[in-house]
């Protein structure tokens, strides 16, 4: 299987709050960039030793207007993002340098609920033009597209009329950057917004789309929602069912992720695993080792 898929890192989130750090505030691990950035350091680089082929940046959460609806500036904002960049491409050019192994980077680029930090990636209700969306990705991406990535990573993406936005946005000023689109879910069928993950997919038709799928999602849905569509696929589940409002766990699912799951999704045309909320460094050890990345 090795030479038929990449390996993901896992959830920053989850690797934060294992070492102690706080992430109760509406910038999540965002805000670590500016209080903490040698704890960030820290997990790119177990990922990275636990057999990640690409590590995301740590700018899920960073957007101006979320920077500033914290309290934060302009001057804020663009320090964190230069950080999450400065940190996740020293740690894949030096490990990658003592291994032996190309480690590719991404940025991570969360949707616009994410902004609003009340859940809504996991809903897609939030009532804003597609127009909007497209200016307000846009001014990210001039910002991000300042630095050099292998992909951009639009993560959690929980709307059909985002990824539109998206797809939009790839296909015009921003068609240069190769990137992948994955969406939140709440069934084995549909995205967070109702949509069938079979039709919201169909919309990403930009040229320099790699890659399209799902991640901070229940993993019991992966198998079935693949089964709807026609990939290459990114996949990176959750451990189980995340509630955003209260911050805690409703559902678990902490088994392992055996060979013959993994082989499944590479048999549905997989091409980049990983994982999100609840999956962290263990989690890309054990798939890392199952994929024959680690001796």
């Amino acid at each position: 299987m090795k030479s038929t898929v990449k390996v993901l890192d896992g959830g920053m989130g989850t690797a934060l709050s294992d070492m102690g750090l706080d992430l109760s505030g509406s910038l999540w691990s965002a805000r670590v960039l500016l209080e903490n950035p040698n704890a960030i350091k820290t997990v790119h680089e177990d990922h990275a030793r636990a057999g990640a082929d690409i590590l995301t940046s740590s700018s899920y959460q960073a957007s101006l207007q979320g920077f500033e609806k914290a309290g934060y500036t302009r001057d804020d904002y663009l320090r964190a993002l230069e950080k999450s960049t400065e940190l996740v491409c020293e740690v894949a050019e030096v490990v990658g340098k003592n291994e032996g192994r190309q480690i590719l980077v991404a940025a991570s680029i969360g949707p616009y609920g994410a902004t609003l930090a009340d859940g809504s990636e996991y809903r897609g209700d939030y009532d804003v033009s597609k127009e909007f969306l497209v200016h307000f990705h846009a001014e990210r991406l001039d910002h991000i597209l300042q630095y050099e990535f292998d992909y951009l990573a639009f993560e959690t993406v929980p709307s059909v009329i985002e990824l539109e936005a998206i797809n939009e946005l790839l296909s015009n000023d921003f068609q240069s950057s190769h990137a992948w689109v994955s969406c939140s879910a709440n069934s084995s069928t549909t995205i967070s917004d109702g949509t069938p993950f079979r039709d919201a997919i169909k919309v990403l038709t930009a040229h320099n789309i790699v890659a399209r799928g799902i991640n901070c999602t229940h993993p019991d849905f992966i198998s079935p929602l693949l089964d709807t569509a026609e990939g290459p696929f990114v996949v990176y589940p959750n451990a189980g069912t995340w509630d955003a409002i209260n911050r805690q766990w409703l559902e678990a699912n902490n088994s392992n992720f055996t060979k013959e799951i993994l082989q499944g999704w590479i048999d549905n045309d997989v091409k980049i695993i990983g994982g999100c909320c609840g999956l962290g460094v263990e989690y890309i050890k054990e798939i890392s080792a199952i994929l024959g990345l680690q001796q």
